[in-house]
């Protein structure tokens, strides 16, 4: 029996191609992450899979074989892989992974698009929608020092209130959403040092 594998598209889905079998596509996740991009997945019910090829393209048509994540875990649990790509392409990358069988046979999921390029200054927060149980602040050569971070919803009610102790440059900092956070729209408040105020839109899809 074939496994399944289940993406989300979090910047939008890309028309398949005809000649890619039907995935569900729906647990996909192409992020920021220090390194460069990460490309994470899950796979259920592996029992008769080998070996993931994860691959890029920068035009969406030709893809390389960036590299190769041998399938683990016990074969009938959802398994959760990821890869990070330290050397994405400037410009835009398009990201898929093909799952190949024992048999030699595989399956190709559709693609997921994401941009990269010169880190700019200012905050960053991803994923989004957040489909997960915290959410990242990549800090991008921001001044060292106490950031406040608020959560409010929709009706204006703070759920979520914490102080990150920045460094200084280009950091990640983890937030983490309690329970009261459900899928739904947020708007996320950080205050800098200074006193200065942003706003941010923040969607939950799931936690």
């Amino acid at each position: 029996m074939r496994s399944i594998i289940y993406f989300l598209l979090l910047l939008g889905p890309l028309a398949a191609s005809a000649a890619i079998p039907p995935v569900d596509n729906r647990s996909i996740r192409v992020a920021p992450h220090q390194q460069g991009m990460q490309v994470a997945w899950t796979a259920e019910n592996q029992r008769n899979t080998s070996q993931f090829n994860i691959e890029r393209s920068a035009d969406g048509i030709n893809y390389t074989r960036m590299a190769v994540v041998k399938a683990g875990g016990h074969p009938t649990d959802a398994v959760n892989y990821e890869w990070i790509d330290t050397r994405p392409a400037e410009g835009t990358n398009y990201y898929r992974i093909t799952e190949v069988y024992s048999n030699g046979t595989s399956v190709t999921s559709t693609a997921v698009r994401m941009d990269a390029g010169p880190l700019k200054n200012g905050l960053r927060i991803y994923p989004n929608p957040v489909n997960t149980g915290s959410v990242n602040l990549q800090f991008n050569n921001m001044e060292a020092g106490n950031y406040r971070i608020r959560l409010f919803n929709h009706a204006g009610q703070g759920l979520e209130l914490r102080t990150i102790l920045h460094q200084g440059g280009t950091i990640t900092h983890q937030f983490p959403l309690s329970y009261r956070v459900i899928a739904g729209s947020y708007a996320l408040e950080v205050t800098s040092p200074s006193g200065a105020r942003t706003g941010y839109n923040l969607v939950v899809v799931k936690k």
